[in-house]
Order: C-alpha cells, then sequence, then structure tokens
C-alpha cells in the first residue's frame, strides 16, 4: 500500500510530498516536482513519465483540470477516459502546432 502527502505552507508558499510506500527508493521516482511550478504525484503501476509531462504542462500556464485530462490520455491503459482517442505528448504538441497556424484563418487566437 502506498500514501502519498502533498502539502503547501500557508506562510511560505512552499510545496512539499511525502511517501510512504513498500518498495524500497520510492523517493528517486519522484520525477514530478519543481520550484516556482507545482508538484505531481502518480501511484502504484502508472505510466511513469506523467509526473514530468504534469509538470511541463503546469510550466506552459495549464491548468491542473487540463492537465488531469493530458494525463488521462498519455495513460490510456489506466485512463477512464477512452484511450482510442488519446494523443501521445509528441502527437498533442503536432496538432497545436497546427491549429496555431490554421487559428488566424478563422478569427480565432491561441495562447
Amino acid at each position: 500500500m502506498t500514501f502519498s502527502i502533498i502539502a503547501r505552507c500557508p506562510h511560505s508558499g512552499r510545496l512539499g510530498l511525502g511517501i510512504a510506500t513498500f518498495s524500497i527508493g520510492a523517493g528517486g521516482r519522484c520525477e514530478g516536482i519543481l520550484a516556482g511550478v507545482g508538484i505531481c504525484k502518480t501511484q502504484a503501476y502508472t505510466n511513469r513519465g506523467n509526473d514530468p509531462l504534469a509538470i511541463e504542462l503546469l510550466a506552459q500556464g495549464h491548468n491542473p483540470a487540463h492537465v488531469m485530462k493530458m494525463l488521462e490520455h498519455n495513460d490510456p491503459d489506466h485512463a477512464l477516459s477512452d484511450g482510442a482517442q488519446s494523443l501521445e505528448p509528441g502527437a498533442f504538441t503536432q496538432l497545436m502546432a497546427e491549429l496555431r497556424i490554421i487559428a488566424p484563418a478563422i478569427g480565432r487566437r491561441m495562447a
């Protein structure tokens, strides 16, 4: 069994992460921490790429709800969403690049 806790100090604003698990060296698998950006911690048998992906998306300014949706699409075998419609991160990046080209032509603006 694994327990994780993520907390924020109300005085300093600093974030912290604590993990207790059966797996020796679990702390070495905490790729989802970046000062000034946030924390993401997946547990058990998940796609280990999700933590760094979440941090990258947060650093780009995406809100947590969007990040959660992207994590579902990045791990379709464990997601509750439709895996057949999911995009790998590289395909998502390519799609966004193409949409940025098209957006002005239809009077839209993308961040």
